[in-house]
């Protein structure tokens, strides 16, 4: 018979178990053949919240299919490590539209301020190389005010 502690030491250790064991079926599902099975693993790598999924969901991000990577950066937003940020910015510059979106809304879940910097400083040298497309300022100040309350300290 199991007494008082032991018991929840017991728990304790099943249920560090079982989430192990769901992180690594989950990987299997996200790199699996049928689209769908994708979606799903990359998702549940996602609600997991364990940053041992970062590089896996990362990894994601060069699936062939679109919703494949749209539930990577979705997974990637709602973890919200910043070693995820570089990878997300590959992404903002993608062909497709509602991938660039979603990219800037899960950098804005991340919330680092060098990519704050990095948009402020392409706008910068637009204007001042005088080749200013309105299309190019505009994602730029669309992923600042995604990141928040440092657009309002902007000097511009």
């Amino acid at each position: 018979m199991i007494k008082g502690n032991m018991y929840i030491w017991l728990i304790f250790a099943l249920v560090l178990c079982s989430c192990s064991q769901g992180i690594d079926e989950y990987v299997r599902q996200s790199r699996h053949v049928d689209v769908d099975v994708r979606v799903y693993g990359v998702e549940k790598l996602g609600e997991s919240g364990q940053l041992d999924a970062v590089p896996h969901l990362i990894q994601a991000l060069k699936d062939e299919k679109a919703r494949v990577r749209l539930a990577a950066v979705d997974a990637l937003g709602q973890i919200g490590d910043s070693t995820a940020v570089d990878a997300l910015v590959a992404v903002v510059r993608e062909e497709v539209p509602v991938l660039r979106l979603a990219a800037i809304d899960a950098l804005g879940q991340i919330g680092d301020s060098t990519l704050f910097l990095s948009c402020y400083e392409n706008i910068r040298l637009l204007f001042h190389n005088k080749f200013v497309f309105f299309e190019e300022v505009s994602f730029y100040v669309q992923v600042m005010r995604c990141l928040g309350s440092e657009f309002d300290t902007a000097p511009f």
